[in-house]
């Protein structure tokens, strides 16, 4: 589809005896202000928040006069358009500004996402075009605004409008308002925009966990195990978990490497790592590989003592963090995110490979969206813990320290290091700081989210996301877990500095999940990540 460019064909573009005075910046602003209320009507595909002023628009809303004036009420932009929520703010003197959010049935919002040029210049007759289009983000996707010029009763307006594709149609954003207040409103649109967002809390609804996956197909495997040898007790490389023991809140990806004891000093193998043979089988479940394994009894020639429950290889792989998988003529091969290939062997003919990637097929990895946050209003600096600090938007002060210490046993071995906390009458946001210890593994941001999404209690929404956390790369995702007292969501966060790693929790806690809540004060904890410094 395309929009043909029927310029020659029509009247004389409009232009307006005065300029807008004011010219909107390359770039996203900082301090832009903090949103105050979320408007759900486009829910779920699309929801958005506004600042402080803001509220929604008396009666039903409708198009603008201006449209109303120079559009065919039959013509096809309008029969398959539907305002869902219009809000407004006052400009200036009895003219107020308004912003709409519209959703249009057609396959409509790719063509102008992709040629908006030509778009724009189809309103030129009634609605200047003051180009070129201006670059933005929005719901995780490239987005333009596109700003017009138009005068009613001797007032000079501008207007704005911002297409975002969503399958079988999509939706955009107008606004209007005098061209005089525009500078000032500038920054409202922006955060207006920089909010829109799937309803990520509606999609996360449910109020009960997930059943228990069902088991779709198992056979026998054979695999090689890195081990290292040492001369001390027999143990097996532990699996990291962190989190409180009533929510889980996530478990780190296990290493297949085990520490098994030989008489390897002898043999001048300590602290070698070698490739050992396995045996054991690969389950497939409706979201994941489950392997279990015994290590052989011999390594690179040092016989292992112990038995086999200290051999014992258990594994959970989720396909959300398989990169890909495949077979050669080496077996069936995974390739897990942070960790590199897993090789199995199995001893069917075939089967186990096709059920991979028929339960796998659209469940593997997703490329983490990359995350550019920018700092609110700061009313203070948070330096609980000497390596780091960052700003705290009004309102955030550290917990009762002895609340706080009852809860931090729950984190044990992890410690919280930061605590701050947000008091919002029934509900309160919070932001947690959890040192998880020492970490020798791969710190880019891929590594890092799979570090997260290898949790299998833990159902993301939504994509991961990259950002800079000061000097490092950080990993955020958004999910909701289960324990005795209900559905929680958090945004969990990952990050590895001086080599010790860092978790970071954003919740909201007093409410239900689909509120708003977690929404409400998620530019607060955007505000936090983007003014952290690293001391040492």
């Amino acid at each position: 589809m395309l929009i043909p460019d029927i310029s020659d064909q029509s009247p004389p573009p409009l232009r307006v005896a005065i300029r807008p005075p004011f010219t909107p910046p390359a770039n996203i602003p900082d301090n832009l202000p903090a949103i105050a209320t979320w408007y759900r009507q486009g829910a779920p595909e699309l929801i958005f928040g506004a600042p402080d002023g803001w509220s929604q628009a008396p009666g039903n809303p409708t198009s603008f006069p201006v449209e109303v004036a120079n559009i065919d009420r039959a013509a096809q932009i309008v029969v398959a358009t539907q305002i869902k929520v219009s809000i407004q703010r006052g400009g200036d003197g009895a003219i107020p500004w308004t912003i709409q959010l519209r959703r249009y049935a057609g396959p409509l919002a790719p063509v102008v996402i992709q040629d908006p040029t030509t778009w724009a210049k189809a309103k030129s007759r009634w609605a200047e075009f003051i180009g070129p289009p201006i670059e933005r983000t929005a719901a995780g996707g490239s987005a333009v605004i596109l700003r017009y010029a138009y005068e009613q009763s001797d007032v000079l307006y501008v207007m704005y409008e911002t297409w975002l594709a969503y399958d079988g149609g999509g939706y955009h954003f107008m606004a209007t308002g005098p061209a005089e207040s525009e500078e000032r409103m500038w920054p409202d649109w922006e955060a207006i925009l920089g909010s829109a967002r799937a309803d990520a809390s509606v999609a996360a609804q449910p109020t009960t966990a997930p059943a228990a996956p069902t088991m779709r197909y198992r056979c026998g495997v054979a695999m090689q195990v890195p081990v290292t040898l040492e001369n001390v007790a027999n143990q097996q490389r532990s699996m990291v978990i962190v989190g409180t023991p009533s929510t889980v809140a996530w478990a780190a990806f296990a290493a297949l490497g085990m520490r098994l004891y030989g008489n390897a000093k002898a043999r001048g193998l300590e602290g070698k790592t070698v490739s050992v043979p396995a045996q054991g089988e690969a389950i497939l479940m409706d979201d994941r590989v489950v392997i279990r394994a015994v290590i052989d009894q011999r390594a690179g020639g040092v016989a292992l003592r112990g038995d086999p429950s200290g051999r014992a290889v258990d594994l959970e792989i989720p396909f959300r963090i398989v990169r890909s998988c495949g077979t050669d003529s080496h077996g069936v091969w995974l390739d897990v995110v942070g960790q590199g290939a897993v090789w199995l062997q199995p001893q069917d003919k075939g089967e186990l490979a096709q059920w991979l990637a028929h339960l796998s097929y659209n469940r593997t990895w997703r490329q983490p969206d990359a995350l550019t946050v920018a700092p609110g209003p700061i009313a203070g600096w948070c330096q609980q813990d000497p390596r780091y600090t960052f700003g705290t938007p009004a309102g955030w002060a550290a917990p009762p320290a002895a609340a706080l210490a009852d809860y931090a046993r729950l984190f044990q071995p992890s410690v919280i290091r930061c605590a701050v906390a947000l008091d919002a009458g029934q509900l309160e946001a919070q932001v947690f700081v959890i040192e998880d210890g020492p970490w020798d593994g791969p710190v880019d941001g891929d590594s890092l989210a799979a570090t997260i999404l290898s949790a299998t209690n833990i159902s993301p929404v939504g994509n991961a996301q990259v950002i800079n956390l000061g000097s490092d790369t950080a990993a955020l995702v958004r999910g909701t877990s289960w324990s005795s007292a209900g559905p929680e969501e958090r945004c969990y966060g990952a990050v590895v500095h001086g080599g010790v790693r860092f978790m970071l929790w954003y919740a909201t806690v007093g409410g239900t999940i689909g509120d708003g809540g977690y929404e409400r004060y998620l530019a607060d904890f955007h505000t936090m990540l983007a003014t952290w410094h690293w001391y040492r």
